[in-house]
């Protein structure tokens, strides 16, 4: 509930800022499946606008009160004509056991990351940013990830599975 509302804060905030755009006209999703070394590349097309997500790594932690948790990293590039938050137009969801996973806190150390602050920034046209986010594991079991933008809410959804090893 808290990422529903966290999300769509940053949805309204970036509406406020962006003014009168132009309408979408389209979207079109085309995926890589994930290989061996667990990667993934997305073309996420908004009318005259492209951000590449590829999907980078993974890596066992703890969160903040110790809970097990996964780090995602993944790298964005913005290849459209204007500045892009990258966090909202590929934003991943993960699920374990067919349910949602909650973001998680992260250790304070952790927050240093460039990578997860990188969350926070816009990127240029033609430049890429490397982001991260924490999640809360609920067990060992695959996790499913779906790619969704969060600037266009009737995209379609691509997705992909890890095998935590």
């Amino acid at each position: 509930m808290k990422k529903r509302i966290l999300c769509a804060t940053l949805v309204a905030t970036s509406l406020i800022f962006a003014g009168c755009g132009p309408q979408t006209e389209s979207t079109e999703v085309t995926t890589t499946p994930a290989t061996s070394t667990e990667t993934v590349a997305e073309t996420i097309t908004e009318a005259k606008e492209e951000v590449s997500y590829e999907f980078l790594r993974y890596e066992l932690a703890t969160d903040f009160e110790g809970n097990p948790s996964i780090w995602i990293y993944s790298r964005v590039t913005n290849t459209s004509s204007e500045s892009t938050l990258a966090s909202l137009v590929a934003f991943p969801t993960l699920f374990q056991n067919g349910v949602e996973l909650e973001i998680a806190s992260p250790k304070f150390a952790d927050t240093e990351k460039e990578e997860f602050q990188n969350l926070s920034k816009n990127i240029q046209p033609g430049a890429s940013i490397e982001i991260t986010q924490l999640y809360r594991l609920q067990d060992n079991s695959a996790i499913t990830v779906e790619v969704s933008n969060l600037i266009d809410w009737f995209a379609e959804k691509e997705s992909f599975t890890i095998e935590l090893k």
